[in-house]
Formats: C-alpha cells, sequence, structure tokens
C-alpha cells in the first residue's frame, strides 16, 4: 500500500493530492471504514524514509510530495501510475 500510495503522490509531481484519491490508490473501491486514518499512518511511515519536508500536508485538501523529490525516487511500477483525471 504504501507503494501505490507514493506512486500516486509522485506521479502528481508536486499537486496536492486527496485522502480519498489516495484511499483509491491504496485499495480501490474496497478500502476499510477507516481508510483515512489508514492513510494518515502510512503517510508518516513514509515521511520517515523520505528527506526531511519532502511530503507535506495541506490541511483540509490533502498531501503533497515535493516534485523534485518526486523525480528522484527509484522507477515505480507503471501499473501503480493512474493519470490523475482516472483518479476523480
Amino acid at each position: 500500500m504504501k507503494a501505490r500510495i507514493l506512486a500516486r503522490l509522485a506521479a502528481a509531481r508536486g499537486d496536492v493530492v486527496p485522502h480519498d484519491v489516495l484511499a483509491l490508490a491504496a485499495y480501490g473501491d474496497r478500502g476499510p471504514d477507516d481508510a483515512q486514518a489508514v492513510i494518515r499512518q502510512l503517510i508518516c511511515r513514509l515521511r520517515k524514509r523520505l528527506p526531511a519536508g519532502s511530503l507535506t500536508t495541506v490541511w483540509g485538501r490533502g498531501y503533497r510530495l515535493d516534485a523534485d523529490v518526486a523525480l528522484t525516487l527509484p522507477q515505480v511500477d507503471s501499473r501503480l501510475l493512474v493519470p490523475a483525471e482516472d483518479m476523480t
């Protein structure tokens, strides 16, 4: 799940990704009732592995991965990268 969330954030290239879009990326249509809480936990774990300050919370909107950091990430399975318009 962390890989899918990271892939979705990287695909956004510095744009804000809402909670519900991250939940859809992680679980598809069958997410748990507490998907928002699980996403927050996974974001916390991702922050520990990424450079300080590169994954930010945009209160009331979602999360943003610094575009420069996204470009330096190792290649991610392309099946996990879904265009933003397909995630809404």
